[in-house]
Order: structure tokens, then sequence, then C-alpha cells
């Protein structure tokens, strides 16, 4: 059943060889629809008045394996068009909790963030091991063994972020250099 008339056209049983349909013996109309819940939210105009009629939610989900801010910026191409060119005035797409500033700053963090732990590795192996080009070559084992697995991560399809990344912890990656190194010296 696609619309009204396909309900309407429903045999319901054939008497003396005549078709009795639902159409013969009801008024087949669309009627409103049951509202499952409701969502307010509160807008506050320029000059002060605070409208909270209800609104429209969507929900937009990324899918698995695709990339975040590819998704992001054509989503937030879309949505200027169809505030600018589709919907009629008075009503527009208004971004209620936007992921792209989320990932932006998760984007920026993890170099601080690794800089931070290559060098407080540094001065803590420094200050263990007394010798300040032992500590730099170990701690310079971190970047590497990120890029070493950010591109298996790429070679077997994994996005690299920051769950997969953590799974490389700082504490193994010198610790397993350590005892290569002092097994060595």
């Amino acid at each position: 059943m696609q619309n009204v008339d396909d309900i309407g056209a429903t045999l319901l049983k054939a008497q003396a060889g005549t078709p009795v349909r639902v159409r013969y013996v009801a008024t087949v109309t669309e009627g409103p629809r049951i509202r499952l819940g409701k969502l307010g939210k509160a807008i506050h105009r320029e000059d002060g008045q605070v409208i909270d009629d209800d609104v429209v939610e969507g929900i937009v989900l990324l899918r698995k394996n695709a990339e975040a801010d590819s998704v992001l910026d054509a989503l937030h191409e879309k949505v200027r068009y169809l505030n600018k060119y589709i919907l009629p005035p008075g009503v527009k797409l208004v971004p209620y909790l936007d992921r792209s500033d989320l990932v932006r700053y998760t984007t920026h963090t993890v170099p601080r963030n690794l800089g931070a732990g290559i060098a407080l590795v540094a001065i803590v192996l420094f200050v263990f091991l007394g010798n300040l080009r032992s500590a730099l070559i170990v701690a310079l084992t971190i970047p590497f063994s990120l890029l070493f697995a950010s591109i298996l991560l790429d070679l077997r399809h994994i996005p690299a972020n920051l769950l997969s990344l953590s799974a490389l912890d700082f504490g193994m990656v010198v610790d397993g250099r350590l005892t290569r190194s002092s097994g060595v010296s």
C-alpha cells in the first residue's frame, strides 16, 4: 500500500460476483500522525524576544569508516543551500549540536599532546638515566612508533581516531625501547 487510494481499493469480499471494496463501505482519509514526543528549544532573538515554539529535530549519523571532516563540510554546505534556496522564508535549519568543533579541537590536541608527552618522557628518562643523549634517543622512538602504527592502520583501512591511537601507550613504547637499549650497553 502506497497511498490512501490503495487502501480504498482493497477488496473486502466479493458478493454475487460484485467486489466490495473498502471505499464502498468507508471513507478513507489520511489523518494526522501520532505525536511521539516533543522537542522544544528557546530561540533568543536579537531584539530580546524569546521564541519557545516547537522545533523539528533531525539527526545526521556518520557512516562507519567515513571521513568526518569531508562529511561535515558537505553537510554544512547542504544546510547553507537548503536555508538559502529551498526552505520558505521564516523556516531555516539551525545546528543544535555540531561535531565539527570537537573534530577540530581533537585534531589540534593530538600533536600538542604528542609533543608534551615526548618532552615529559625525555625529562623523566634524563632524570633516571642521567644521560641526555640516551633520553632523547628513547623519546624519539615515540613519534616513529606512531608513524609506523598510522601506516599500518591506513593499510588495514582502520580510521586513526583517538581510540585506536590510545592503544599505543607511551609506557609500552618507552619500556620496550629501554629494555632493548639496556641490553646493548
